[in-house]
């Protein structure tokens, strides 16, 4: 996708305009595109770059800048000309904020606007530092980041009290404004904000939902992140579906928190009552179907009981082994301790012998 419009733009001599943002998530596609660089001869010379924000009062040098994340991740590995990389400066003073904000967006005015912009998104649904409740109609300018945002970071910042407690950003509507918008989203911490952003309703409270609105904007997602979305967690309300053994598990187990239901309580109305009537149908009755699910689960938990006994015998092996392996010459391997079990005497009955560990009594 970014390839094809840099090759594009080249082909008609004009320049690629990128958005591009920072942390773990776009690793995988700066990679991708330092590879089809040096083995394909991808061209970035005729490429502009605009990054989405910069740490207040982080200069370049700083560890946790997104300039130096930037460089050490994409830029050092492709030919881009430095003139064409702009990155909000951290380091603007106070007086010139305003004016600084002003000239990024004038920059991305200049080279005819952001071609597609690549967004990660905050557990909270920032995008961008764009935090919760943020103008939609917002340019480049400071924001104040939500503790949500900085709790995430505080790991960067070795503790939450070393994170900015602001950052120059790109506004809603500059973001809004990229001719192509793609926003990813991996691991199963986001899979909640990823469900409010594509199926919830609009509300300033999670700003990426707005994204719904733009013309061209695509969701990126991994199996991780996408494990709440109605389509993979409950994909039989959207209509007719092939039922796998799987999915019938997951309906049940579903039906049954559903309902309030012990999974062998379950009948033919709360199939009916929750929109499993094909379900039912072809897999029925309700009796039937929960008997087959409960001895899957049965069954998988042997199997689990079964390897884990499998691997604690192994265990004790390779244990005896390593004693066998490690003892010094001429010694002997000493038994086991053994233990039983001794009746105890009532005080003014005769006492014979105590007996502890297998052994002479004294």
């Amino acid at each position: 996708m970014i390839a094809g419009i840099i090759r594009e733009r080249k082909a008609h001599g004009q320049k690629a305009v990128l958005g591009l943002p920072t942390g773990s998530t776009p690793v995988g596609i700066y990679r991708e595109l330092i590879r089809l660089h040096r083995e394909e001869g991808l061209d970035f010379s005729n490429v502009v770059t605009f990054n989405l924000d910069e740490y207040l009062g982080l200069g370049p040098d700083r560890l946790q800048s997104y300039r130096r994340w930037m460089q050490e991740h994409f830029f050092n590995d492709i030919n881009i000309p430095p003139e064409n990389i702009f990155i909000p400066d951290g380091l603007t003073p106070p007086e010139k904020l305003d004016e600084h904000c002003r000239e990024y967006e004038a920059a991305i005015q200049r080279v005819g606007g952001i071609d597609i912009q690549l967004l990660g998104i905050g557990r909270n649904g920032h995008i961008g530092f764009n935090e919760p409740f943020s103008a939609t109609n917002s340019r480049t300018r400071v924001a104040t980041l939500d503790p949500v945002t900085r709790r995430d970071a505080a790991g960067d910042f070795f503790g939450e009290e070393g994170v900015p407690m602001q950052a120059i950003t790109m506004g809603l509507g500059t973001i809004f404004d990229a001719r192509k918008i793609v926003l990813i989203a991996l691991g199963e911490h986001k899979a909640s904000i990823i469900r409010e952003t594509a199926e919830g309703p609009s509300t300033p409270r999670v700003p990426a939902c707005y994204l719904r609105q733009h013309a061209d904007a695509t969701l990126l997602v991994d199996t991780a992140a996408a494990n709440k979305l109605t389509a993979v967690a409950t994909p039989w309300v959207l209509g007719k579906i092939d039922w796998t053994d799987q999915l019938v598990k997951q309906a049940l187990l579903w039906l049954s928190e559903q309902s309030g239901k012990a999974l062998l309580k379950l009948d033919d109305d709360d199939f009916r009552q929750h929109n499993l009537h094909q379900l039912l149908r072809h897999h029925g009755p309700a009796q039937s179907v929960a008997h087959r699910v409960f001895r899957w689960m049965m069954a998988g938990r042997r199997s689990a009981r079964s390897s884990r006994g499998v691997h604690d015998q192994r265990q004790h092996r390779g244990l005896r082994s390593r004693r066998q392996t490690n003892r010094r010459p001429g010694e002997r391997i000493q038994p086991p301790v053994r233990h039983r079990r001794v009746q105890i005497q009532r005080p003014g009955r005769a006492r014979g012998p105590v007996v502890g560990k297998e052994g002479p009594g004294r």
